[in-house]
């Protein structure tokens, strides 16, 4: 198991591989997907990918499995403490509330792992972005 510590990550990109590889692990029967919204891309690559139907604001990471309360679990990752939440991740988290999606902004490793952990359990906790 991957230990569960509070850590500073180098980029979103290591949070994110830990927290896919730990739910793969313990939840290897639940459907959690990835959503390539971010990055650096070409400009001709984002008006493609934009008709395509990608959306600013989607959170990261998708697990399409509902609970007794909700659709569905977005998680949102940032970087530690130094990650903020912009105003279209915001203004989409609130959408996605209102249709029946639980959403979570996760900064660190454990932090997922709870969140996933209490999501599954169906003990809901409230959270500020």
């Amino acid at each position: 198991m991957i230990k569960q510590e509070k850590m500073t990550f180098h980029s979103e990109h290591i949070l994110q591989v830990q927290c896919v590889s730990w739910f793969r692990l313990a939840y290897s029967s639940k459907l959690m997907f990835a959503i390539p919204n971010g990055g650096a891309r070409h400009v001709a690559v984002g008006a493609k990918l934009k008709k395509e139907g990608v959306l600013a604001g989607v959170p990261d990471l998708f697990i399409a499995e509902p609970n007794k309360h909700y659709n569905g679990l977005f998680i949102e990752l940032k970087n530690g403490n130094k990650g903020r939440v912009n105003e279209k991740q915001k203004k989409l988290i609130e959408q996605l509330n209102i249709r029946g999606y639980k959403t979570s902004v996760v900064r660190y490793f454990d932090d997922f792992v709870e969140v996933v952990n209490s999501y599954f359990s169906g003990v809901i906790k409230h959270e500020v972005l």
